[in-house]
């Protein structure tokens, strides 16, 4: 397996441990405290304290979703599995271009004339070489 997509995989594990803690959470402090706010300790069980437990698990579904979406998105993206993109097949162009004399911009876009380019002045002189 690709290491990368190794390290995106173990992302979305911990993605979705994280949700799962997330909504948990709400429930594992002591009962006069409710979000970090002071409350009765009946006021959870409240119609009011299971309306703001609702919306926030809403929101944490929401957003958990979405974050999870993207990477699973980038998890089993194919060229992500081949090794074809990323951050790190980036470094490598830039690296590889460095190491031949290119400049860095040129080597990521991945150019293969080696000819020497002219500056943007000779290019918007009305005399280029």
């Amino acid at each position: 397996m690709n290491p990368s997509v190794a390290i995106r995989i173990t992302l979305l594990a911990l993605g979705t441990l994280l949700a799962v803690a997330h909504w948990f959470i709400p429930r594992l402090t002591r009962p006069d405290l409710y979000f970090a706010v002071t409350v009765a300790p009946g006021f959870r069980d409240s119609t009011e304290g299971r309306f703001i437990l609702r919306r926030y698990r809403r929101g944490l579904i929401g957003v958990s979703a979405v974050a999870l979406a993207l990477l699973a998105s980038l998890a089993l993206t194919p060229a992500v599995a081949a090794g074809t993109f990323g951050p790190s097949v980036t470094a490598r162009r830039i690296l590889r271009g460095l190491l031949s004399g290119k400049t860095a911009g040129t080597a990521s876009h991945g150019r293969t004339d080696d000819g020497p380019r002219g500056s943007s002045w000779e290019a918007c002189s009305k005399n280029p070489r």
